[in-house]
Formats: structure tokens, C-alpha cells, sequence
């Protein structure tokens, strides 16, 4: 009775010894079947927008609570209150921050 119940847990011991590794993912096609099969008139979800890519230049006026400063000294807590892009809408021209 022994031998058998050894012979059972044998088998879980050395799975749960064994490398984990990811499960397999979904592939993208049997995804997009099986949306079109369940939901054939539903709209095509938009594509996902990219962030835009913000520029801080020497000029930028750069402001924690109306006292100019350096970006690497506006502590994480402070919120963003006014951010003024250039007319390329990359480059910040102007960045005031608030403490809290």
C-alpha cells in the first residue's frame, strides 16, 4: 500500500521540479476568426495611437510653483499645471509644475 501511494505522488514530485515556462500565446489569425465568427458586424477596433514623442529644450521655462528650476529637481509629487508645445507639437516650450 506504501509502494502505491509513493508510486502516485512520484509523477507531481517532478513536475513541480521542472522549468516554468510561458504559457503558448493565442495566435493573432484564430483571434481575428473567432471575433468575426462570434460578432460579424462588429466594427474593426481602431489602431492604437502612438505617444508623441515630447523635446525639452535649453529654452524651455521650466517652473515649480513660479521659481524657475532644472526638470531633475521637480520632486515626483508635483503636478503639471501649464505645458505650451511649439507649433511641430514636440517641442515643450513652456512647463510650470505645482507642489503638493
Amino acid at each position: 500500500m506504501t509502494w502505491a501511494a509513493l508510486l502516485c505522488c512520484l509523477p507531481a514530485a517532478t513536475a513541480g521540479t521542472s522549468p516554468r515556462t510561458d504559457p503558448p500565446q493565442p495566435r493573432k489569425e484564430l483571434i481575428s476568426k473567432y471575433d468575426k465568427e462570434v460578432a460579424p458586424d462588429a466594427p474593426e477596433p481602431p489602431p492604437k495611437a502612438e505617444k508623441p514623442q515630447y523635446v525639452i529644450t535649453d529654452q524651455t521655462e521650466i517652473l515649480l510653483d513660479g521659481h524657475a528650476c532644472k526638470l531633475k529637481e521637480i520632486p515626483g509629487t508635483a503636478e503639471v499645471t501649464n505645458i505650451e508645445l511649439a507649433s511641430d507639437k514636440k517641442t515643450i516650450l513652456k512647463l510650470h509644475f505645482k507642489s503638493k
